[in-house]
């Protein structure tokens, strides 16, 4: 799910991510963490220390979910 999100975004953009996720004791390899801190970055307060700067955080997150609900209606047809 990050490797989606890093798709979305741009790899930079997640780094920046799980280091705040770090520095607020979270897992930077957990999804569920990441799609909490990626919004952070449309903060000045996040990404003007970040390295790769602003950001558009809640698309990524927004994307993946999209994904995994198209993903579950590909599951339920492919049973039916």
């Amino acid at each position: 799910l990050i490797t989606l999100a890093s798709y979305n975004v741009g790899r930079g953009h997640i780094l920046d991510a799980r280091e705040i996720a770090l520095k607020k004791g979270l897992d930077p390899n957990s999804w569920s963490d990441l799609k909490e801190i990626l919004p952070l970055l449309s903060y000045s307060k996040y990404y003007k220390n970040s390295e790769y700067g602003y950001c558009r955080g809640d698309e990524p997150v927004k994307y993946v979910k999209r994904i995994l609900a198209y993903y579950d209606i590909l599951k339920r047809e492919a049973i039916g």
